[in-house]
């Protein structure tokens, strides 16, 4: 009975970690998704800046700083999703392909134990100067876009729970399995690419503002 049981758990635990896996997967499906969506904005912008570049350049190399900007925060969450997984089953490895799903110690020893936290840190500071960013690029009379930026590139503590105060690094790194250690970071790049593409959309948006647009001409002078 007790060797059934165990044996319950085991599978309960598997069926869970594939699902972490699962969700991985998903967020990063998410995220080529936004990624070509933001290509197309970027081209767009480079057209507009070919055809006017007095009117669109600020905006346009606004777009291209926080391009930069978004592109090095993706790439060091990667490089940390790489460190956990070489770190865990060897450099043969790679964060879609893994073996210790089900570690729960990695994650937290590289962004929690060694170094004294520098690697949370370097990670929160990094997404908060890309915060700063754009919110610098944003009208605070916008505040939907400005309050949304705020929202999902938080990275203040969590609430507390049962009078227990936990750390941001603590909630994506502590006593988790590897696999929803992955999944959490995913979370932030696409979190850092959707972003990146509503405040370019944005600034696109605000080259022609005050602009007179329309769609129609009808003639009300007709020489003979």
């Amino acid at each position: 009975y007790l060797f059934l049981t165990a044996m319950l758990a085991l599978n309960v635990s598997g069926e869970l970690l594939n699902a972490f896996i699962l969700v991985d997967r998903s967020i990063k499906q998410a995220k080529e998704t936004v990624e070509a969506k933001n290509e197309f904005l970027y081209s767009d912008f480079a057209m507009a800046f070919e055809t006017n570049k007095k009117k669109v350049g600020e905006n346009y190399q606004k777009s291209l700083e926080l391009k930069d900007k978004a592109d090095e925060l993706v790439s060091h969450i990667d490089s940390l999703k790489q460190l956990f997984v070489t770190t865990a089953d060897g450099p043969e490895y790679t964060p879609d392909n893994y073996l210790s799903v089900s570690n729960q110690d990695i994650a937290a020893q590289i962004m929690i134990t060694e170094k004294g936290q520098e690697r949370s840190h370097e990670l929160k500071r990094m997404i908060k100067e890309y915060r700063d960013l754009l919110l610098s690029y944003v009208d605070p009379a916008d505040s939907a876009l400005s309050n949304n930026i705020n929202i999902m590139l938080s990275t203040e503590d969590p609430p507390a729970v049962d009078g227990v105060q936990k750390s941001w690094q603590s909630e994506k790194f502590e006593h988790l399995p590897l696999a929803a250690s992955m999944a959490l970071l995913s979370q932030i790049q696409t979190d850092v690419r959707n972003m990146e593409s509503d405040v370019v959309r944005y600034l696109y948006t605000m080259v022609d503002e005050g602009a007179f647009k329309f769609n129609k001409i009808e003639p009300l002078v007709i020489p003979r």
